[in-house]
């Protein structure tokens, strides 16, 4: 499949959106697809990654649901929409919190224009648990966005059951996920300048909704019943964002915490790897809580706020213990819980592995991929599959008419080699990772059909006799030789 992902943030700013729309493109490419990025960027393009498209520089932030979005407000907006999806075409644009100006409204009207065939699906990130102001002064604004749409994706239940009151309809839930193998590598190199005491981990924006002040207060607890406790504050904050949280250390007489800063995953799984606890005190509009899962990936146990969007990631005094949100007592109580007792964090340890194990990106890109396919299916009225390694065994129905196979050929059209983008040929799965023209004496022979080919079939099965024009196939799919073949190639054999 020809997918675009389009993010209505600056891509290089870092954030939970960023994070879940770059893996699944991993994920995706992993599966054999085409995959592009459509996001603003305040970078010089330059420095922008190869399969993102940089549809403009213009950024502006913007306060919105307790943190500061990066959003790009450029009037050259729609002329650049217009140009690109005029220059490529996708089978499904695909777009995370479509409800955000401008850049996805103005990817889903030039879609609507442009690509009538083109799957156009929304990914619902938020969640808060106070109305949505926007939402209720200008609901029929966004109500008309969101009927653009032809499938719509909820990433928790919470999330789900938040955007429907607005907007009811029907929503897929398919949660974030996590890259396993980094986060679990076994052979990362432990930080040696942390490497003694005790390690209580934050990851995050030093944003009020985050919670860290109570984490401050807690840590000033857990110091004196501990000494050999260490704060460790890693995330993308602006030394501005920190000034005040330093008062407060300066304030409480805290000693070791360390302000870390940003860095990049590979850097931040050794973090995790190398902390006794995990701590996430956020106070609320938390959808899903990404870091639990890296956490848990990474075997560290947490301690976390007991609030709706972590409550349906992790389970008390499994993975981990929830306590009470802006409850600093509680909080030092749960920290020093679990720093004093190395039984119960090899517990949550395991525990938290095995749950993160059904969150790995590659899971969860199948699913998505799953409903790319459901959604093609229902806006053109044909059978749509994505052939992988597991399911693509089999043959093809004989006499199905192929609109189109876009399978990864040596000519790079988008076709099966042997079709040369010609509709109405017949073709069957030869195996895991080939296609085959139902002729078996066309020139073409076997084509190269990675996994993640996609397979448009148009209309429902018809059977012809062999021999009895194009397509005629034998009951299993398998085309005749000699004069009965028919090739669209060549036309008739013989």
């Amino acid at each position: 499949m020809r997918i675009a992902l389009v993010s209505p943030y600056d891509f290089p700013y870092p954030g939970g959106v960023t994070k879940h729309i770059t893996n699944l493109a991993k994920s995706f490419r992993r599966c054999g697809h085409q995959v592009r990025i459509i996001a603003a960027s305040s970078r010089d393009a330059d420095e922008v990654p190869p399969d993102v498209i940089r549809i403009s520089s213009f950024v502006v932030p913007v306060r919105y649901n307790g943190s500061v979005a990066r959003i790009s407000f450029s009037p050259r907006l729609a002329r650049r929409v217009r140009a690109l999806l005029r220059r490529e075409t996708f089978d499904v644009l695909h777009l995370h919190e479509p409800t955000t100006p401008t850049l996805p409204w103005v990817v889903l009207r030039q879609a609507q224009k442009l690509l009538p065939q083109t799957a156009l699906i929304g990914t619902f990130h938020a969640y808060r648990e106070t109305p949505s102001l926007a939402y209720v002064c200008a609901r029929p604004l966004f109500q008309r966005v969101v009927n653009c749409l032809d499938g719509r994706v909820a990433v928790s239940q919470v999330a789900r059951d938040y955007i429907s009151t607005y907007f009811p309809g029907s929503y897929r839930v398919i949660p974030n996920g996590v890259d396993v193998a980094l986060f679990g590598e076994p052979s990362l190199e432990p930080l040696s300048q942390f490497s003694n005491g005790l390690n209580i981990l934050f990851v995050g924006r030093l944003e009020p909704r985050k919670g860290f002040h109570y984490l401050i207060e807690a840590y000033a607890r857990v110091k004196a019943t501990l000494p050999e406790a260490r704060l460790l504050v890693v995330g993308p904050y602006t030394a501005e964002d920190r000034t005040p949280y330093e008062r407060d250390v300066r304030r409480l007489r805290l000693r070791d915490v360390h302000f870390i800063g940003y860095v990049p995953d590979e850097e931040l799984a050794r973090y995790y790897q190398n902390s006794h606890v995990f701590c996430a005190p956020s106070t609320g509009f938390e959808s899903f809580g990404m870091v639990l899962l890296e956490a848990m990936a990474a075997g560290t146990p947490i301690v976390a706020s007991d609030i709706e969007g972590y409550r349906a990631v992790v389970s008390h005094q499994v993975e981990g213990l929830l306590v009470s949100p802006r409850d600093p007592g509680a909080l030092a109580d749960a920290l020093i819980r679990v720093l004093q007792r190395p039984d119960l964090r090899r517990a949550m340890s395991v525990r938290g592995r095995a749950t993160a194990s059904h969150y790995a990106w590659d899971q969860v890109a199948e699913r998505v991929l799953d409903y790319y396919c459901e959604v093609l299916e229902r806006k053109l009225g044909t059978r749509v599959v994505w052939n992988r390694r597991a399911k693509s065994r089999g043959v093809l129905p004989s006499g199905v008419h192929l609109s189109r196979v876009a399978c990864a050929c040596a000519a790079g059209t988008g076709a099966c080699a042997c079709a040369a983008g010609t509709s109405g040929m017949v073709c069957r799965i030869d195996g895991p990772t080939r296609l085959r023209c139902a002729d078996r004496g066309c020139p073409a022979g076997p084509t190269p059909a990675r996994p993640g080919s996609l397979i448009h079939v148009a209309g429902p099965p018809v059977v012809r006799r062999p021999g009895t024009g194009p397509g005629g196939t034998g009951e299993r799919g398998e085309g005749q030789t000699g004069s009965e073949g028919w090739c669209p190639l060549r036309g008739k054999a013989g």
